[in-house]
């Protein structure tokens, strides 16, 4: 037995062949696009990869003055805390200079005064 249905015309194979050919146009076509398109996404993401590169060494440089400025902070904090230790120690001494000055005042007024016939004087 032979096949069944009809034989393919010529026509009808030229069609198809001009349709198969238009269909891998169009599949070229969509394919360019495609990689243009994923060419334009990859540019686009490498363009913003510098930017947050630059962006990064510019947060960086900050963060590395303000570690500088926290230093310089830092290290004058403590030579105001060794002053301020050092002006209580000066002002102890002092203290006790004037404590023993007093001391030592009082005990100069009282022999004049032991001595000042005036004063011996009275008492008699």
């Amino acid at each position: 037995m032979g096949k069944r249905g009809r034989k393919p015309m010529k026509s009808d194979t030229n069609t198809r062949l001009e349709k198969s050919r238009e269909s891998a146009r169009q599949c070229r076509h969509r394919k360019k696009l495609r990689y243009e398109y994923l060419e334009e996404l990859v540019s686009d993401r490498e363009k913003a990869i510098v930017q947050l590169q630059q962006e990064l060494e510019r947060l960086r440089s900050i963060c590395k003055q303000i570690d500088q400025h926290e230093e310089l902070v830092s290290d004058r904090e403590k030579a105001i805390v060794q002053l301020q230790q050092e002006l209580e120690r000066l002002r102890s001494i002092c203290k006790q200079i004037d404590q023993h000055g007093m001391t030592n005042e009082i005990h100069q007024e009282l022999i004049q005064w032991k001595n000042d016939p005036d004063i011996t004087n009275l008492n008699h």
